[in-house]
């Protein structure tokens, strides 16, 4: 697999983590915080956006595990800034909130970086 085609796969499966990560938010903001209790587990279970966050966090995993089969566990290591950046900037969008100027530098140099060490 080219490393190009596995650092868009890693940014596809950014925005799959980042819409579990509010699919999570969303049923925090409908049931409120953990409980230890069986009503809260039931309430958590039948919530409408856990299940869809459980299932985006599966489909995540699996396709982690076989990009390793693709490119290797060394390289898919390198692909994870590509990764937890696209779930930055989705997040950011969904919660409406801001980032400086000098940390998407940042997220940049990471991503330069991360192309420097993937080439062979």
């Amino acid at each position: 697999m080219k490393y190009w085609f596995a650092a868009i796969i890693a940014c596809f499966m950014g925005m799959m983590w980042a819409g579990s990560f509010l699919a999570y938010n969303r049923a925090y903001q409908l049931i409120g915080p953990l409980h230890p209790s069986i009503q809260y587990l039931w309430k958590l279970a039948t919530s409408t956006p856990f299940i869809p966050g459980l299932a985006i966090s599966l489909v995540v995993s699996l396709l982690r595990m076989w990009l390793f089969g693709q490119v290797g566990t060394q390289r898919t290591w390198f692909l994870e800034p590509v990764i937890l950046t696209m779930a930055t900037f989705v997040v950011m969008y969904g919660l409406k909130e801001h980032v400086k100027p000098t940390q998407w530098l940042g997220a940049a140099i990471v991503l330069c970086g991360m192309l420097l060490v993937m080439r062979k």
